[in-house]
């Protein structure tokens, strides 16, 4: 529950924009949240890139990246430059332990929010599904207020980021779609499975809190896309 991200999927941003005036504001029945008037998101997009200073991570968002999905980034970036962006390099040290602090907060909350379901009715969870669950009831409360606490950090982190840079642009994924066959496999000379990869670098701002949009930067050679 503390991890909620919603979002919507669109195909412009302008859609997205859009979308966004609609369901963004305040729900009385959401204690997450704020009582605050909505932008006029739709008013912001005027193309104009110049003088944003947008923060590159110098270490972990951009290690053990898949070549094409690597190019296809630092491509898009160059262009944003050269429409007259500032970039800047920033650096997010706590984003190596995002995966643990994540499984600590998200697994007992998935537990707590699903117990009377899975007593009543856990014959009809995917057993996939269950186990992860279940996962939940066994873990140690000290570990999450660990979590939690290093999730402070992270979001402090990201406070003095915002200092100097006012976006940071990462990979969305390190790797382009892999085959369903293949998620538990390796990729590349990497040890890392696919389907561990696919949340390497999304993970943290579900943590954090911070918002984030993923935008289509280009293709690979197969006519996967990539995006940032």
């Amino acid at each position: 529950s503390s991890l909620r991200h919603p979002g919507q999927m669109s195909r412009t941003v302008e859609d997205a924009a859009i979308l966004l005036g609609v369901i963004a504001g305040h729900d009385p029945r959401d204690p997450n949240s704020r009582d605050i008037p909505v932008p006029n998101y739709t008013a912001a997009l005027t193309g104009d890139v110049r003088n944003v200073r947008i923060g590159i991570p110098k270490t972990y968002f951009y290690e053990r990246l898949a070549p094409e999905v690597e190019s296809a980034v630092r491509q898009a970036i160059h262009g944003l430059e050269k429409l007259g962006a500032h970039i800047v390099e920033i650096d997010l040290p706590s984003a190596p332990r995002q995966r643990d602090i994540f499984t600590q907060i998200a697994t007992p909350e998935a537990y707590v929010y699903h117990e009377e379901h899975l007593e009543a009715h856990g014959d009809l969870y995917g057993a996939d599904v269950r186990s992860r669950i279940e996962a939940g009831k066994g873990m140690r409360s000290m570990d999450y207020v660990r979590a939690q606490q290093a999730r402070w950090i992270m979001k402090t982190e990201c406070d003095r980021v915002f200092e100097a840079a006012d976006v940071m642009i990462t990979p969305t994924v390190p790797i382009a779609a892999p085959l369903a066959s293949r998620l538990q496999e390796p990729w590349g000379n990497s040890p890392e499975s696919a389907v561990d990869s696919l949340t390497r670098f999304t993970r943290a701002f579900n943590i954090t809190g911070l918002p984030s949009i993923s935008v289509p930067c280009g293709f690979t050679a197969n006519g996967l896309p990539i995006g940032m």
